[in-house]
């Protein structure tokens, strides 16, 4: 058995020191090997970003149009309607249109040339197309109607691959200026138009 040699209060000290330094190292150790373990993945993220936009600017150039760059020059029919198109690009093989109800309230529902013998009738006496039915594609004369104000039309932004080409946020009622404010901008990658 070995004899326990006395500590000095000053060896305790020291030794206590020592612990405790090589805790708070062993903390910050772990600490710097999180954070660098995160910096890696926000470099991959950032770098998923860059290639996306890179892409989407590749696939983006044959729409962009001089109206963009000169607000200020008056534009023909054919130039409003590219910049919508460039703005509000969407699905082309179909559209929505705004109708008036019986109750007089409106709604959007697809355009569709309608073979009425091919429609089902629900439980609910409701009609449902038929596989004939068919959608009415997305055309630069609708676009031209729609801006004209003959019509009103919607676009379906999600494309059939589940991407999309623009955003919109719709923020009303009494409080809508508290609700702009509180939306976290800084998660949108992308131009931002705000239109009041």
């Amino acid at each position: 058995m070995k004899k326990q040699i006395p500590i000095s209060n000053e060896s305790q000290l020291r030794l206590q020191l020592s612990t405790e330094e090589n805790a708070k190292h062993d903390q910050l150790q772990k600490k710097y090997l999180a954070l660098e373990a995160e910096n890696e993945q926000l470099k991959a993220r950032l770098a998923h970003f860059e290639s996306n936009i890179a892409m989407v600017s590749e696939s983006a150039a044959p729409y962009q149009h001089s109206l963009i760059a000169k607000p200020s020059t008056v534009a023909t029919a054919a130039e409003k309607i590219a910049l919508f198109q460039n703005l509000f690009r969407g699905r082309t093989d179909i559209f929505a249109e705004r109708r008036q109800k019986k109750d007089g309230t409106h709604s959007y529902s697809p355009v569709k040339i309608h073979f009425w013998d091919s429609h089902i009738q629900t439980k609910q006496k409701r009609w449902l197309c038929g596989a004939e039915c068919k959608a009415v594609p997305l055309t630069e004369k609708i676009l031209e109607e729609h801006l004209k104000g003959i019509r009103t039309i919607g676009v379906y932004p999600l494309l059939l691959d589940e991407t999309c080409w623009f955003l919109a946020f719709d923020f009303d009622k009494l409080d809508w200026r508290e609700d702009v404010l509180a939306f976290d901008w800084r998660q949108v990658f992308f131009p931002a138009y705000c239109l009041s």
